[in-house]
């Protein structure tokens, strides 16, 4: 769970690029962002090379991979999953401070939604 949370957290970003032209969206998606509530206290980092990473506190990287948004869903591909998969998050809202997304589990079809905060 904690994975998803922190992806979730990326496509949120890369949801803004739906939202607007393609450079507005990305501009808004840069930078490192944290969950709000309870869950994972990873930091997540996108980058504009389209990689993104998540760190423990201690500054660790736990988890990277590469993004991209298609139209209002972001697709995170996490570095050596093996076939790649992409998960998944469609945007529900962006701004400078806030992503809210949605992520649904493929295999138990619940719908989680994580919001995430500019660190």
């Amino acid at each position: 769970m904690k994975s998803i949370v922190q992806i979730a957290a990326i496509f949120v970003f890369l949801c803004l690029i739906g939202a607007c032209t393609k450079p507005q969206v990305d501009s808004k998606l840069l930078g490192t962002w944290k969950p709000r509530g309870a869950g994972s206290s990873d930091i997540t980092t996108v980058s504009a090379d389209h990689t993104w990473k998540s760190s423990h506190a201690n500054g660790e990287v736990s988890t990277s991979g590469t993004w991209i948004v298609k139209g209002n869903q972001v697709f995170l591909t996490i570095s050596g999953s093996t076939p790649p998969h992409p998960v998944i998050f469609d945007l529900q809202q962006v701004d400078a401070s806030r992503i809210v997304m949605t992520h649904k589990n493929e295999k138990t079809g619940e719908i989680s939604t994580i919001e995430m905060a500019r660190e």
